[in-house]
């Protein structure tokens, strides 16, 4: 999976590593997968917004 360029910047092992942690941590991430996320603010058009604003809130559903 990913693309050519982040399968040559990014070995398994170099990805076990930096993974490392939140698997040892036990965090469950099945929501990530089954989940839409749903914005908190609309898409914006980088290219047709002034400079000022460049991050997107996200929210999930509380279980």
């Amino acid at each position: 999976m990913g693309s050519p360029g982040f399968r040559a910047q990014n070995t398994a092992t170099d990805l076990a590593i930096s993974f490392q942690a939140l698997r040892q941590s036990g965090a469950d991430l099945t929501a990530v997968a089954v989940v839409a996320p749903q914005l908190s603010t609309p898409f914006l058009n980088p290219q047709k917004q002034p400079k000022t604003s460049t991050t997107a809130g996200a929210s999930r559903p509380s279980a």
